[in-house]
């Protein structure tokens, strides 16, 4: 660093401020975007409880926020940008995953319920919309950029694209000049390209770091920028550069100055103010932010803060709501990893604080400076911008000698309030610390009675789980049964068909050795005399006989089995299902006694919270009437003393 520095904002220290927004829930994907904007008026988060949410706040009133807050449900996917339009506080815009890029109108006083319509959504990306971008002095002018790998600019009361871009890679920063004169963006091969997008030309492509690490920027004036990002050796660097030192083939020789940052590889996003020339850095998960003084185009460092807790997420506020009586010079919204949002203050070391002058320049108000005609035909301008101190702005303070108009009569009468009168204020005060006690046990069982609630939900479900176990265990049972007598079934079947086969094959016997018998019985009969011959006859006929009645028997036994068997499988049949039955019957007896007995300590807990939200009512109407008597008490007071001092006159 070289040259002779002389600036107003060397001793600037950065402070925490003890107000923040807590249980804060932003969408937990990576994303090159900002997640939270922020003005004067308002915040926006991305927030968690349903895809494409986005949480409006008011900036004045930090507390701790609900999960299911009212918000601005449109976006398909979650929202990866968003940014207020400088010339309208309650217009946002906010960029998805979904493609799209939809335009809010946030009421003046707040969200107090969903709101699903927004004033427009433009679909002209095909891919995830990584950034958004107002345009800083023209009305009705935005840009965007995606990772399809292009840059449109577009109208957006019309929706309707104007000019357009391809830049080759997935972006990583998004900025309009402060005249809104022309648009850069940078992307992952770790180049920038600067756009005139009324000519619809490029007049800058050039590489800016050679680490494939995602590099920044931000404008500092109409020609110049600065980047943050790694050199080959994972060297984190500022650089400060100038577009009108351009080459024939859109290539730059205009760095003018090179930083060395640190070593840490966490990526840095740049933030700039116009007004007092100063850069702050911030990567996520870093505790840092750094802060530069820009000095006749010299980079200066100044001392750094150091937060307790890493950033997440990190956003700047507009110049014109700062407090000037405490010598504020810049103030951030940090969103960190105990999900608050935290106001940090950067301010002049002072003994005494107080308006000067010289720490501010006129700053920017939000008024357009051209309209979208006259910015189409070419025409610049700077941005309107008025003194701070004539701003209506409700972040001042009073200065510490600032004494009104009523404060020496109010001061007289407090004086001659008498001893009675403040015994009395006490006892009122004891009476709303006791009835405040009271209001906190409500609380603090009623947090109890929430826990038992959730234990006893807890046990049904355990009991559910059980009994579908059972359920399963019943129906593994019954398929064990059906294959055992599936099993049993088809044994029988082949005992039956074996013992046809063993009487086909005994009348096979019978049928061939009854031949060879007939011829023997023919010899013998040819052999024999007529006697004999009767004899055999009679034997034969008895023998054909006796294998007739035989044969009967078998089948007759044979219909008996068949019919025996069919009864046994009536029988198991039946014996299955009566103890189907029994089983089923003894489940949804459990079931509907753990039910009755869930519903029961159900209803007694609804019961008590009833209870509990009746006596909280109950204590909140006491704690606003004793709050209504105190004050009437004071008041009934001071009118009784001024009565006494005018009579006294």
């Amino acid at each position: 660093m070289k040259g002779k520095r002389t600036s107003k904002y060397k001793s600037i220290i950065g402070e925490e401020k003890s107000n923040k927004f807590t249980n804060i829930n932003l969408v937990s994907e990576v994303t090159e975007g900002k997640l939270i904007a922020c003005n004067g008026s308002f915040i926006a988060a991305s927030w968690n409880s349903t895809p494409g949410a986005v949480a409006i706040l008011n900036t004045h009133f930090p507390s701790n926020v609900k999960f299911n807050c009212p918000v601005l449900k449109g976006h398909k996917n979650s929202v990866f940008d968003l940014e207020f339009s400088p010339l309208k506080d309650t217009l946002l815009a906010t960029g998805s995953d979904d493609a799209t890029v939809k335009l809010w109108d946030i009421p003046k006083e707040g969200l107090t319920q969903n709101i699903n319509e927004d004033l427009l959504t433009y679909k002209g990306h095909n891919r995830r919309v990584s950034f958004v971008k107002f345009n800083p002095v023209a009305a009705d002018v935005i840009a965007s950029a995606s990772t399809d790998y292009t840059l449109q600019v577009w109208n957006i009361v019309k929706g309707e694209l104007y000019s357009k871009i391809e830049f080759g890679d997935i972006p990583t920063s998004l900025d309009w000049n402060p005249i809104g004169s022309l648009v850069g963006v940078t992307n992952k091969k770790k180049t920038i390209n600067i756009f005139d997008p009324r000519e619809k030309k490029s007049i800058l492509v050039t590489q800016i770091y050679e680490s494939p690490r995602s590099p920044k920027f931000t404008w500092v004036s109409e020609n110049t920028f600065i980047t943050t990002g790694f050199s080959k050796q994972n060297v984190k660097e500022l650089k400060l550069w100038d577009v009108r030192k351009v080459k024939e083939d859109l290539k730059s020789e205009g760095e003018i100055q090179k930083v060395v940052m640190d070593n840490l590889l966490t990526v840095a996003t740049p933030f700039y103010d116009h007004e007092s020339k100063l850069l702050f850095t911030s990567a996520k998960g870093e505790l840092t932010i750094k802060c530069y003084d820009l000095n006749d185009s010299i980079i200066y460092q100044n001392s750094d803060y150091k937060s307790k807790t890493p950033a997440l997420s990190i956003n700047m506020f507009e110049r014109r709501v700062l407090d000037y009586n405490k010598c504020e010079i810049d103030r951030f919204l940090h969103y960190n990893n105990k999900k608050e949002l935290n106001f940090i203050s950067f301010c002049i070391a002072r003994k005494n604080p107080e308006y000067e002058p010289d720490l501010y320049p006129p700053v920017s108000i939000p008024e357009a400076a051209l309209t979208y005609d006259q910015w189409i035909s070419g025409e610049n301008k700077e941005p309107i911008k008025k003194q701070i101190h004539l701003l209506d702005n409700q972040y001042v303070s009073k200065p510490e000698n600032y004494i009104s108009s009523n404060d020496n009569t109010n001061k007289d009468n407090k004086n001659n309030i008498d001893t009675d009168a403040l015994n009395k204020i006490k006892v009122i005060e004891e009476k709303v610390n006791e009835k405040q006690k009271i209001y906190d046990d409500l609380l603090k069982e009623k947090e109890d009675l929430d826990n038992k609630l959730k234990e006893i939900r807890k046990k049904k479900e355990e009991i559910n789980d059980k009994l579908n176990a059972a359920l399963k265990l019943k129906a593994k049972k019954d398929e064990q049964k059906q294959k055992e007598i599936k099993e049993n079934e088809e044994k029988e079947e082949k005992e039956v068909e074996v013992e046809p086969k063993e009487e086909a094959k005994q009348e096979q016997n019978i049928i061939e050795t009854s031949p060879k018998e007939e011829a023997k019985q023919e010899q013998n009969i040819i052999e024999t005399s007529p006697k004999e011959e009767a004899k055999q006859e009679q034997n034969i006929i008895e023998t054909s006989l006796k294998e007739e009645e035989k044969e009967n028997e078998i089948k007759i036994e044979s219909e008996e089995i068949e019919d025996q068997k069919d009864e046994n499988k009536v029988e198991i049949n039946e014996i299955h299902e009566e103890e189907s039955k029994k089983e089923e019957i003894k489940i949804e007896e459990n079931i509907v006694e753990e039910n009755q007995e869930i519903k029961i300590e159900e209803n007694v807990l609804e019961q008590k919270v009833e209870e509990q939200a009746q006596d909280q009512t109950i204590g909140e109407k006491n704690q606003d009437e004793i709050k209504d008597e105190l004050n009437e008490g004071e008041v009934h007071i001071v009118e009784e003393k001024v009565d006494e001092n005018n009579n006294t006159e």
